[in-house]
Formats: C-alpha cells, structure tokens, sequence
C-alpha cells in the first residue's frame, strides 16, 4: 500500500487499491498487488481485471516478516506455474500465519502450513473498477 502509493503519487485506500492496481499494470507488470493488512490483497492483471483476496482476521502478534512471507511465497507459488489469484492467496496465508508469531525468520510458515490455510481463506473476487 505504501509503495504503490509513493509510485502512483496518491494515497492508496481499500476503496481505491482495484484502480490503483490497475493503473500499476499500465507501467509493465502482468500483475499488480497491494498488500493491504488485515483487508488482505487487491490485484490486477494484464487483461484489466482487478480483484481482492480477503484475508483471515487473526490475533497479530508481530508484523515483521509478513510482507517478506508474503512475496516469498507469491513468488514460489508463481515459480511453480500457479495462476495469480492461487499465487496471492498462498502470499495471505504466508502473511497471515507471519504476524502469529514473533520475530522474522521464526515467523516464516513453510508449504505445508501455507497450504493448510489457504483452503480457510475467504473466496477471492473481482472488483467492478
């Protein structure tokens, strides 16, 4: 949310993160995220849809690392042939299990946990943007 704010030069809210996303693809990327905490993700693709995984609502306990499980696992998910939308809700299980537990290394979930969590995870939906 902070980085595709300081990129678009605006503020990036809940409300406005399917058009922001958008406008991020217009810049290259296949795929646009932003990661929003609690709210989960809003995501674009290059065929102009955007969408939002929601995320669990869970007791945070620590935020370092979560972005970093985040993206690690997005990028796994995406290396191993995932399409995006299963790419970023691997990215809200990641962060999601993260912020549990205190710490950086200690916090990050490995495939297994991750999996486990993605199939509790609210169904993602397209934005009307």
């Amino acid at each position: 949310e902070i980085e595709a704010s300081e990129w678009l030069g605006r503020p990036v809210t809940f409300g406005s993160a399917g058009q922001d996303a958008l406008a991020l693809t217009q810049n290259g990327p296949a795929l646009a995220v932003i990661t929003l905490g609690a709210e989960g993700a809003v995501f674009a693709t290059e065929d102009k849809l955007a969408f939002h995984q929601p995320a669990l609502q869970v007791e945070v306990v620590d935020t370092t690392g979560a972005g970093d499980s985040f993206c690690g696992a997005m990028a796994a998910w995406l290396a191993d042939g995932a399409d995006a939308q299963t790419a970023v809700r691997a990215g809200i299980a990641a962060g999601t299990l993260a912020v549990g537990v205190p710490g950086a290394q200690p916090s990050l979930p490995d495939a297994q946990r991750i999996m486990a969590l993605m199939s509790r995870l609210p169904e993602c939906c397209t934005l009307d943007v």
